[in-house]
């Protein structure tokens, strides 16, 4: 989970009362870090402010004032030069100064109230069917694409979380865990917010996705914003509520399968079990669970499973259908492999070839008299009896690798008589096999 004191910002609206995520929209607040300093006013850009605003819970920025309040004295200025770029992730610069700075020049910053969590055009979570949530729990993506999280770690959750406006990190794991991920562009690799910058966040990341893998998608747990839900903490799948501020793992035989308010997780239906935390359960061999997570079904005709499997296999020349309960028969002089579950993964042999008898390969066909016109043909130019001989023995040699079943060993135990072959006795013999 996300350290307590990362990025540890607050508006103060008088000495008294921080009102982080609780004033009126675009009311201006002196911006404090860390319990007690501030940012000198000058040179903080919009970009700067955005970012702040954003780390707060707040949309973005609506503008920005030099202090005017004589409680603001007792908040020295430490952070000056602070500057920040990216439009995707933060990147900010700083100098940190211990000279005495006039009190008026510090930064305070409007920031606009959010009407929801994350944004559409970046940063957002969204839940098992890839729907838009608000729970705090989901897969982060940007702008209709997934992250990659190889060099994700807590620094950057906690970013992620704030930068969406949740409260802070509580986890994040990384994994493919549903079908329509798949579907899914992966935007950018290689995140990372670095840990050494526990003041302003400097994050980097990538945009050449083409080695990525979907086994790499981010999954955040998020903790809610203290003004929304009516404070009630949402547990991640595998989870349920044991009190306000505590999340428990499912026990075995049990599962819940999405993000819930609830104390108690649901029991593993007859014929399967889990593991603690589990978001779904394992049903015996040859069975496989229903799309509600509450029955477990007998595969369907000739297919079948290994325990724990949520859908059947299918063998060679057919594919599952969508309703997971009929293997479908591919197309004639189609083979596929077992396990298909889509109708394109029947494939057609390519001329010359047929299905094997299982419908898992294309296999090569062979004409009986291939090796009889080979050598009319040679007979009828007259070529040199070496010639002759080498010819067949390559002949021989590329049908030996075809598949045994299919080929016929042909041995040219003599050279043909016509032939004058000055460089090599015509009683020379060439075996081909």
């Amino acid at each position: 989970s996300g350290g307590e004191r990362l990025y540890n910002y607050r508006l103060l609206k008088d000495a008294d009362k921080p009102y982080n995520l609780v004033p009126p929209a675009e009311e201006p607040g002196l911006f404090v870090i860390n319990e007690g300093s501030t940012v000198y006013y000058d040179r903080v850009g919009s970009v700067a402010r955005s970012w702040f605003c954003r780390m707060m819970g707040y949309k973005t920025s609506a503008g920005a004032q030099t202090s005017n309040e004589a409680w603001h004295q007792y908040y020295p200025i430490r952070y000056t030069d602070v500057r920040c770029t990216g439009n995707v992730l933060p990147q900010c610069r700083y100098s940190e100064s211990y000279a005495s700075y006039i009190p008026s020049l510090a930064l305070q910053i409007r920031c606009t109230a959010r009407t929801q969590l994350g944004d559409s055009d970046q940063f957002y979570l969204v839940d098992h069917e890839g729907r838009y949530t608000e729970k705090g729990y989901g897969l982060l993506m940007y702008n209709g694409g997934t992250v990659s999280g190889n060099q994700f770690d807590d620094v950057t959750a906690e970013v992620m979380c704030r930068i969406m406006g949740y409260d802070r990190v509580r986890r994040w794991s990384m994994g493919k865990r549903y079908e329509f991920q798949e579907a899914q562009p992966i935007r950018y690799n290689n995140v990372n917010c670095l840990e050494t910058e526990d003041v302003f966040p400097m994050c980097v990341y990538g945009s050449d996705t083409s080695r990525e893998s979907h086994d790499n998608d981010v999954w955040l747990w998020c903790g809610l914003p203290k003004y929304a839900n009516n404070n009630k903490l949402v547990c991640p799948p595998g989870y349920m509520l044991v009190d306000e501020e505590t999340c428990q793992e499912c026990p075995p035989s049990t599962y819940s399968l999405h993000p819930s308010q609830r104390d108690s997780c649901s029991p593993c239906p007859d014929n399967s079990t889990s593991l603690a935390g589990a978001i779904h359960c394992s049903c015996a061999e040859n069975l496989y669970l229903s799309l509600d997570n509450t029955r477990c079904l007998k595969c369907p005709g000739t297919s079948t499973s290994q325990p724990g499997s949520l859908y059947c296999s299918c063998p060679g020349g057919s594919y599952l259908a969508a309703n997971l309960t009929v293997c479908e028969t591919c197309p004639d002089t189609t083979i596929s492999t077992p396990g298909s579950r889509d109708p394109a993964a029947c494939t057609r042999c390519p001329e010359g070839a047929a299905p094997s008898q299982d419908r898992t390969m294309c296999l090569r066909l062979e004409s009986n008299n291939h090796d009889l016109s080979l050598v009319g043909l040679i007979l009828s130019i007259s070529l040199p009896c070496c010639v002759v001989g080498l010819m067949l023995y390559l002949d021989g040699k590329r049908r030996k690798e075809n598949e045994a079943r299919q080929r016929e060993v042909v041995y040219a135990r003599n050279p043909p008589r016509n032939c004058l072959c000055p460089e090599c006795p015509c009683s020379a013999r060439i075996a081909m096999d």
